[in-house]
């Protein structure tokens, strides 16, 4: 069977990897960055889009708080703030900065920010992380307070979220408004051209309030395919992209180019539908998490990078790893018997005869994802179950009604960001991202303990929400994948952070980027 699922996955990965030359241009010959994505992208609005969806918003806009090499926050627009005794009152003071227009940011747009973000009907992925928010006040031009009704040691971390400016939004719908496209933002570059066939140019802002950015030109190529983006990445035309695990041995050995293979808190699960007549049964989905060989994974899909999965916060301070992500072919064979399944031919069958089936769904264009679902399926229809995979384009997707989805979440920021909107039940799908509709009261009760307290506190707060998850079995942890990066050697300042989701954040200190020569 590993014959077969490597020859699937060559197929599924095949890249240009063979193409005559390894040679790349050495060295650029202006200030510019050329950087490749395989994403679309809608817009720019920050407090539209999660954090991980999008690197370009940080290029554009810039929060109160930012984080730093160590994913601690310090100030950005902040350049001070300070926290009552009570810890129920948060005062910043303000840079004197300004927008891309040339007018001034001021407590006024904080505050338009926040009361924005804290709108349902703008329905902001940021929603659920301003609750404890009483009050936004503003002191005077330069001073803001944010007040809450308990201690909210997550707040900071949230405040990372890009400013909009006031003048600019008032009055307008904030979902339909033509700058959301079109930004004037307050951060480090200023977007200067989108072009009809989704190619974004950004220069430097020489008015930004902190570093001036060394890099001038920033020119984002979108909606790559896989063979594309490497073969640019050989030529010379794009200086920085993420590549796939499959690409990197190739990557290594182009000249001029350097592949930086960076930890995240990216992980890869399978989403279990629970409306789904036999995934219904917890003992149905836990007898299918024992029979997927995770080793086996990391080695054909991910080529020996990335680690295995045992639950959703194995990247922070609140880990508590879970021991049932494994392979147990026997334990899963008992919970499938105690489900009235038995195997008397190629398949299990419940009492009337049924097979044991579904489909696993992840989208076509997300090589790493199709080929987690290829093995798996293959996995799983070794061991008897009817697994049947099924590629679909995102507009084809809807994530909450499929069998099984090949999931993605992660953070590197506070545990608070990527388990609340995940798995509390008001953040159903689709107004929110609990796409496995978890509806679990003590999941429930952990998290939002888990948002306030001393340190220690959450901790323990986060074990027991991920004992209860590991038990509702709503997601079956897979792998963490690494960010993995094709980087231009002559490029210099890209550090080695954790990242977060779909590897985001290597822009993280853009402003620090610099080319090492410049040739011309």
């Amino acid at each position: 069977m590993k014959k077969v699922i490597l020859l699937i996955i060559m197929c599924l990965m095949l890249t240009a990897c063979n193409t005559a030359s390894n040679t790349a241009n050495s060295n650029p010959t202006e200030n510019v960055l050329r950087y490749g994505i395989t994403k679309s992208i809608e817009h720019l609005n920050p407090i539209l889009t999660e954090e991980g969806h999008s690197e370009l918003q940080s290029l554009v806009y810039r929060g109160l708080m930012k984080q730093t090499e160590t994913n601690d926050v310090v100030g950005d627009v902040a350049k001070s703030v300070t926290i009552s005794e009570d810890e129920l009152t948060y005062t910043f003071m303000l840079h004197e900065a300004t927008w891309h227009d040339g007018q001034p940011i001021t407590a006024d747009d904080v505050k338009f920010t926040l009361d924005q973000i804290r709108t349902p009907e703008v329905a902001s992925p940021y929603f659920s992380d301003f609750q404890t928010v009483v009050a936004v006040e503003i002191v005077d031009k330069h001073t803001v307070q944010i007040k809450v009704n308990e201690p909210t040691p997550t707040l900071l971390h949230k405040l990372k979220v890009g400013l909009l400016p006031q003048h600019i939004y008032e009055g307008q719908d904030i979902l339909t408004a033509p700058q959301n496209t079109a930004p004037v933002g307050n951060g480090p570059y200023v977007l200067k051209n989108w072009s009809a066939d989704d190619v974004l140019t950004f220069e430097a802002n020489e008015s930004f309030y902190g570093t001036t950015p060394e890099i001038e030109r920033i020119i984002v190529y979108t909606k790559l395919d896989e063979n594309a983006k490497l073969l640019r990445i050989k030529s010379g035309d794009l200086h920085i992209a993420q590549i796939t695990p499959q690409q990197k041995k190739a990557v290594e050995a182009y000249e001029h180019v350097e592949v930086k293979t960076l930890q995240t808190a990216d992980y890869r699960a399978l989403q279990f539908n629970q409306q789904h007549a036999q995934l219904a049964d917890e003992s149905v989905r836990k007898a299918i998490n024992h029979l997927i060989n995770r080793d086996q994974l990391i080695q054909l899909v991910l080529h020996g990078t990335g680690e295995q999965a045992f639950g959703p916060l194995q990247r922070s301070f609140a880990r508590a790893d879970a021991d049932v992500y494994r392979l147990d072919v026997t334990q899963a064979t008992k919970l499938l018997q105690e489900a009235g399944y038995k195997k008397e031919s190629k398949y299990f069958e419940n009492n009337d005869g049924k097979v044991l089936q579904f489909n696993v769904i992840a989208p076509i264009t997300d090589a790493v994802r199709v080929s987690l679902a290829t093995v798996i399926v293959e996995q799983l229809q070794a061991q008897g179950v009817n697994a049947i995979l099924q590629t679909k384009d995102w507009s084809n997707i809807t994530i909450e009604s499929e069998d099984t989805f090949m999931i993605g979440w992660g953070s590197e920021d506070d545990p608070d960001t990527h388990t609340y909107r995940v798995f509390h039940s008001t953040e159903h799908a689709p107004a929110g991202y609990n796409y496995a509709l978890v509806d679990n009261p003590d999941i429930n009760e952990a998290l939002e303990k888990a948002k306030g307290g001393t340190r220690e506190e959450r901790i323990e707060n986060y074990a027991t929400f991920q004992q209860h998850l590991a038990q509702e079995m709503a997601f079956s942890f897979l792998v963490y994948v690494d960010g993995i990066y094709a980087i231009s050697d002559k490029l210099v300042g890209t550090s080695d952070r954790i990242l977060g989701h779909n590897g985001f954040g290597i822009m993280w200190n853009i402003e620090d980027w610099k080319w090492e020569d410049l040739d011309g």
